[in-house]
């Protein structure tokens, strides 16, 4: 991701380092202590051992996890419903879980999309993958 900071981008890079040992050695404890210090920072990390085996080296999904800044300017209720959207659930599931009705989280989902200047839910999650500068 071309806007992650010069910081985590190091972080991550010590801890590929540490990774690229021995395949059937356990993960180092300082790998893993650099790792838990990038996901306190609001990125989901994800280590595929099988994939990593294969390839010969670390396979490692980084995902930032926090609300993106377009979701800012929303409400706090369009912001769980936001949330929910970008976890790709329906209007029928987010109705469900928070107590409302479709017609309702129709209503959020329309004021959400233009607020944040979208037409769908896919540019919606798509932002959502964008993080913080």
């Amino acid at each position: 991701m071309q806007n992650m900071n010069d910081e985590f981008l190091g972080a991550l890079k010590r801890v590929l380092g540490e990774l690229q040992g021995d395949e059937a050695a356990p993960v180092p404890a300082t790998a893993l202590a650099g790792l838990m210090d990038l996901a306190q920072r609001d990125v989901d990390l994800t280590i595929d051992m099988t994939a990593s085996r294969a390839l010969g080296a670390p396979l490692i999904t980084v995902r930032h996890t926090g609300a993106p800044e377009v979701l800012a300017a929303l409400s706090p209720r369009q912001k769980q419903v936001a949330k929910l959207m970008i976890a790709g659930k329906s209007n029928k599931a987010i109705a469900r879980d928070l107590g409302l009705s479709v017609a309702t989280v129709k209503d959020h989902a329309h004021a959400i999309l233009k607020k944040c200047s979208v037409a769908t839910r896919r540019e919606l999650m798509a932002l959502a993958l964008v993080p913080p500068r």
